[in-house]
C-alpha cells in the first residue's frame, strides 16, 4: 500500500552503487588510483612475465566469457587483474527474501564491497 508513496530503500543504495563506476568499469572515487607505489607496479610486472598468458586465455573459455573488461588481453588483461586497485559489489539484499514474494518496503538495505587498495 506505500511502496508506491515511500522511497525504496533498494533505489538508494543502487544508485549509490552504480555511481561508483562508469560504463567501461574505472572506478569514479576521487584519488582512488593515485599514489601507487610506482617500484611496487614495476616489480609486479616483473613477476607478470613469469606467468603463462595462455593460463589466461584458457580461463575465459572455461568462463564462457567472450572477453575481458575494457577489452585487455595478455599481459594487459593479467596487470589489469593483479595490479590494479579494483572495486567490486560482492552482494545486495533488501526486502522479503524467503519463499514466494510480498509487496513490502524494506526496512534495510545492505550492500558488501570489495575493494583492493595498492600499496602507495
Amino acid at each position: 500500500m506505500f511502496a508506491t508513496s515511500t522511497k525504496r530503500y533498494i533505489g538508494i543504495p543502487g544508485l549509490l552503487l552504480a555511481s561508483l563506476k562508469d560504463g567501461g568499469g574505472r572506478v569514479l572515487i576521487p584519488n582512488f588510483y593515485d599514489d601507487v607505489d610506482p617500484e611496487f607496479l614495476d616489480m609486479g610486472v616483473k613477476l607478470l612475465e613469469h606467468i603463462d598468458v595462455g593460463e589466461l586465455e584458457a580461463l575465459k573459455e572455461e568462463l564462457g566469457i567472450a572477453g575481458f573488461v575494457g577489452g585487455v588481453s595478455g599481459r594487459e588483461a593479467l596487470k589489469a587483474l593483479y595490479l590494479n586497485p579494483s572495486l567490486n559489489i560482492s552482494g545486495l539484499y533488501s526486502g522479503y527474501t524467503g519463499k514466494g514474494s510480498k509487496t513490502i518496503v524494506p526496512a534495510e538495505a545492505v550492500a558488501k564491497l570489495d575493494i583492493r587498495l595498492l600499496r602507495s
